[in-house]
């Protein structure tokens, strides 16, 4: 793609800021089921065409091995160099279980926001970044001391785990 600034047209730019600002933040249609449901543009349109329900499976059993064996891959060398930080240092405690919380996913401060909003849930798209900056800082201090003494590489592999 190559942008040729004279074929540009600000007020078709603009036309189109609007249209996806109506797609994503617009007004919410009510859809009149046994309960009501409010959904957004988006989701009618992420349901009808992406979900495809009733359709069976999206992936085929190679490609989910081909994942399995790329993410065992990188389990194993984030396993074995944790394992040598545990026999490096000589707190045995605290190697372990830094060695545990560095396998772990990031679930629990996004769960735990989660069970939180429940109560009230606010606009989707602001319960995702929150999620995201939750899951991003419980990943960050998880791997945060590989990065302290200097592994970084392993804390990338760490991050590809989590």
């Amino acid at each position: 793609f190559i942008f040729n600034p004279y074929q540009f047209s600000g007020n078709k730019f603009l036309c189109d800021l609007r249209d996806w600002a109506d797609f994503f933040c617009g007004p919410a249609s009510t859809t009149t089921t046994a309960s009501t449901t409010r959904t957004q543009p988006w989701q009618e349109w992420y349901q009808k065409t992406l979900l495809k329900p009733g359709k069976g499976i999206r992936s085929s059993p190679c490609a989910v091995l081909s994942w399995v064996i790329f993410l065992a891959a990188w389990y194993t060398v984030l396993i074995d160099k944790t394992n040598l930080l545990k026999v490096v240092v000589s707190d045995v405690a605290s190697s372990i279980v830094s060695q545990e919380i560095v396998v772990l996913p990031p679930v629990f401060l996004s769960g735990f926001l989660c069970i939180v909003l429940a109560c009230r849930p606010p606009r989707l798209i602001f319960v995702s970044f929150a999620v995201a900056a939750c899951d991003g800082v419980e990943a960050a201090a998880a791997l945060g001391h590989l990065v302290y003494i200097g592994w970084t590489k392993t804390a990338v592999a760490g991050l590809v785990c989590k």
